[in-house]
């Protein structure tokens, strides 16, 4: 069974290493730059983020011009306080912490229990964000972008399954999670998790959340929810963005109550918004190909090189060097 798997992850793009997946728009970022004159003129994109948001910008200093009735409730902390009790006169459990700059989730966390947070704490050494934990049922990520002259357009909405296996009646916990290949890498971690029931049979029907954190590397399935693309959508998105200083590219990931309060602006909590980095993550849908993922990409990429030249026109400046640039990409990927 972990053969195939193993198999399985190797055919699928999905979960590909994003080095290996984007290799063949190499050619793609030479052309682009050589019509722009410019190695990173995609990080003139979103001039307030350092990199335009490509790597490590702080994920604190974009969400925190987002409206207060659209945003999750949100602690930034340069270093982890001496008291130990710091975060209980702001935050109820359950919580999540992530690093104020990272990517693709890693090192975010959900916490139900202040013995599990103290303990975890303790070992952090970088600036964070603490946020409340919000039950809306659905949890969406959403591509906008506009133009300088106002043009704006949704090209991406991608719904979040989070990793979860259902019982039958006879296989335990253990064996249901072998079965699953989002589970894959992820079988020690969960192990010691759900060690109370690991071992025990698990009942027909039963659905149990392995994961509740919606990012692909933890185990989320990406579901192509772009038929919710719409004018109606594109004014909300208009509204909140409105709000964000020189922002042009992005994707916003949040939870809502229902679609019909999303329609109408309501009930939204968004916890994070990335930049040029974003991904149109229904790609990652099972049921596309990779011709369609690489017909997208392409798509959005020269999205970003038609915005970037037009801001250039206006005279808007990159926000970091290309010398700067290098120097952190080498440091990313050391």
């Amino acid at each position: 069974m972990r053969f195939r798997q193993k198999v399985k992850r190797i055919i699928l793009y999905e979960f590909w290493p994003p080095y290996l997946f984007y290799l063949p728009f190499l050619p793609v970022w030479i052309i682009y730059s050589i019509r722009s004159v410019d190695l990173i003129y995609f990080t003139r994109i979103n001039p307030k983020m350092k990199f335009g948001g490509f790597m490590q910008y702080s994920k604190y200093e974009i969400i925190k011009s987002i409206p207060e009735k659209y945003l999750v409730k949100s602690y930034f902390y340069s270093e982890k306080p001496k008291d130990n009790c710091f975060y209980k006169d702001t935050l109820t459990f359950p919580f999540i912490y992530k690093p104020d700059i990272g990517e693709r989730g890693k090192e975010v966390n959900l916490f139900r229990t202040e013995g599990d947070f103290d303990q975890f704490i303790n070992n952090v050494d970088c600036s964070f964000i603490l946020q409340e934990y919000c039950d809306y049922p659905i949890e969406l990520g959403v591509l906008y972008h506009r133009f300088p002259n106002g043009e704006s357009q949704i090209t991406s909405v991608v719904k979040k399954t989070f990793l979860h296996v259902t019982g039958n009646g006879s296989s335990t916990l253990e064996e249901l999670a072998k079965e699953e290949i989002r589970a894959y890498n992820k079988l020690d971690f969960l192990a010691k998790k759900f060690s109370a029931k690991w071992n025990q049979a698990i009942p027909a029907g039963e659905i149990i959340v392995l994961e509740e954190i919606g990012n692909h590397c933890r185990g989320t399935t990406f579901i192509d929810a772009c038929e919710l693309i719409s004018p109606e959508l594109t004014a909300v998105f208009d509204e909140i963005a409105k709000n964000i200083p020189d922002f042009y590219y992005g994707r916003f990931d949040l939870k809502v109550k229902s679609i019909e309060d999303l329609l109408q602006g309501k009930n939204i909590k968004i916890f994070e918004l990335n930049g040029v980095n974003s991904e149109a993550a229904h790609i990652y849908d099972p049921k596309h190909n990779i011709f369609y993922a690489y017909k997208k990409i392409s798509k959005e990429l020269k999205t970003v090189f038609e915005i970037s030249c037009e801001l250039k026109a206006l005279g808007v400046e990159k926000p970091n060097t290309t010398i700067e640039f290098l120097k952190a990409l080498r440091k990313q990927l050391s």
